[in-house]
């Protein structure tokens, strides 16, 4: 299961710092088995709730969008947008709006509560 960086902090007796932080988000990308697109961000913030809830929602869009064997450009096309905003929707810098989010869940059959809070990239590990 995923864990908060609150209990990654736990977990590795690790001090509330940057470095620690982008190693907890380097974990995070490990754990869907997807090779990490990106280094992580060059700021350290403290994770909220909110920002869980951005990665939540961004490691199921990676999911269901491999599932369903799309690109991020297909994807993005789809909502006549670049293929960096679907990208920063994966990796939890941005959220999708809620129009947004209805168009997703349509594309993937799938319902809207499910994309925002189920863990659905565990569904088949």
């Amino acid at each position: 299961m995923l864990e908060s960086y609150e209990e990654y902090l736990k977990r590795t007796n690790k001090p509330d710092k940057k470095e620690s932080w982008i190693n907890w988000k380097i974990e995070v990308y490990q754990y869907t088995k997807e090779k990490a697109r990106k280094r992580a961000e060059t700021q350290y913030y403290p994770i909220s709730p909110i920002d869980f809830q951005q990665t939540v929602i961004g490691l199921n869009i990676v999911y269901l969008r491999a599932k369903n064997g799309m690109s991020q450009k297909k994807l993005a096309t789809m909502f006549n947008l670049g293929d960096m905003v679907i990208h920063r929707w994966e990796t939890g810098e941005y959220i999708p709006d809620a129009s947004q989010i209805n168009t997703l869940s349509r594309i993937f059959d799938v319902s809207q509560s499910d994309l925002l809070t189920k863990h659905l990239y565990e569904e088949e590990s």
